[in-house]
């Protein structure tokens, strides 16, 4: 089955998503162990891939007393405020965690009736790697961020739900190869990247390889 991309609509993020929630910064409360983890910038990767290297603690209390602001898995989380070609760095979240995370991250929440967030995370790890998102920061000296009202402006492209389901389905199937066959991760990756040329392109059809049997 081939996309039809010339059926497609547009949408503003804040009329897909159900919430849009900054973080909290730790301060003088942060600890190098125990307790409560509390995630930054640095624990999203360069390929926008989660991970705890580097983690710092919070205490219990510091992590109640912000709303014990948790991520659960379907959340996306944004980079807000970084130098500019940093900014709008995105992280899907594949589990459930007691944890906080920065003022510098955004969480964000989807309407699952409008909205897949495994899709809305393609989409963003596409702004990202295109500097799209430098178009909507607002620029300081030395960084850029983009604040919730900015982030809820941001225009994504809107599949029918189903079609959603089913790119974001090709680009799991693509990263779970991507885990398994080190060897072929290069060309996996090639792969990942022309696809998102082909979804970003004018083309009014997208792909073939759209089940993961493909892979």
């Amino acid at each position: 089955m081939k996309l039809r991309k010339d059926i497609w609509t547009s949408a503003n993020l804040g009329d897909v998503t159900l919430e849009l929630k900054n973080g909290f910064s730790s301060g003088k409360f942060e600890l190098n162990e125990k307790e409560v983890k509390h995630i930054r910038p640095m624990n999203i990767t360069d390929d926008c891939k989660f991970t705890f290297e580097g983690t710092k603690f919070i205490t219990t209390e510091v992590f109640e007393l912000n709303d014990s602001l948790k991520l659960s898995k379907g959340d996306l989380l944004l980079n807000n405020t970084n130098s500019t070609e940093l900014v709008g760095k995105p992280c899907f979240i594949d589990n459930d965690y007691e944890l906080g995370f920065s003022n510098h991250m955004t969480r964000i929440k989807v309407d699952n009736k409008k909205l897949n967030s495994y899709y809305l995370s393609v989409i963003f790890y596409g702004y990202f790697t295109n500097r799209i998102f430098e178009s909507y920061c607002q620029k300081w000296v030395g960084q850029s961020g983009l604040n919730r009202n900015i982030i809820s402006q941001i225009e994504i492209p809107i599949p029918p739900l189903e079609e959603q389901k089913q790119i974001a389905a090709l680009f799991q199937s693509v990263e779970t190869a991507m885990e398994l066959v080190d060897g072929q991760e290069k060309t996996l990756l090639n792969l990942k990247n022309k696809l998102l040329k082909d979804l970003f392109s004018e083309q009014k059809q997208f792909g073939n390889h759209l089940k993961e049997k493909d892979f």
